[in-house]
């Protein structure tokens, strides 16, 4: 007899297990599979919230936690949204992310980047400020991070 293919509660549940996903990750990941339709898609993805084993709150909380350290709040803005988390949810999560704290993590990150004290107006420091735009932190926390990282 061929074994048959996992229900779609156990097979989302198996996926919430590894990690926490935002229900439109969710969404995409079971559609892929092929098995199912978007009706019982749509129908396990209610069950699993009204459960509590699909939270996009918890997904963004847990996603801002571990990328605060190496990104700055633009990227996690950017990174939440195509998750397809709402906009009023993530200014809500990062509304707790204190804005000295990211010059900190700036400078921190710049200095894992460059360990070397920077020149003034060098092309290393262009490069820094080009590598810390990229990671999602404002301009002024980059400012003030490479004034304190100078020579």
């Amino acid at each position: 007899m061929p074994k048959q293919a996992p229900g779609i509660l156990p097979t989302a549940i198996k996926l919430l297990a590894r990690r926490e996903h935002s229900r439109v990750e969710l969404r995409q990941k079971l559609g892929r599979q092929g098995k199912f339709n978007s009706k019982q898609i749509d129908e396990a993805l209610t069950k699993l919230v009204q459960s509590g084993y699909l939270s996009d709150r918890r997904f963004a909380e847990q996603f801002v936690g571990s990328r605060l350290r190496r990104w700055g709040r633009r990227r996690i803005e950017y990174e939440l949204a195509q998750r397809g988390i709402d906009k009023a949810l993530i200014l809500d999560v990062l509304a707790n992310v204190d804005e000295d704290d990211e010059v900190a993590r700036t400078l921190a990150v710049l200095r894992q980047k460059n360990p070397e004290p920077l020149v003034a107006r060098s092309k290393q420091e262009l490069r820094c400020r080009r590598f810390l735009t990229g990671r999602g932190f404002s301009a002024k926390a980059i400012s003030r991070a490479i004034d304190a990282h100078r020579a």
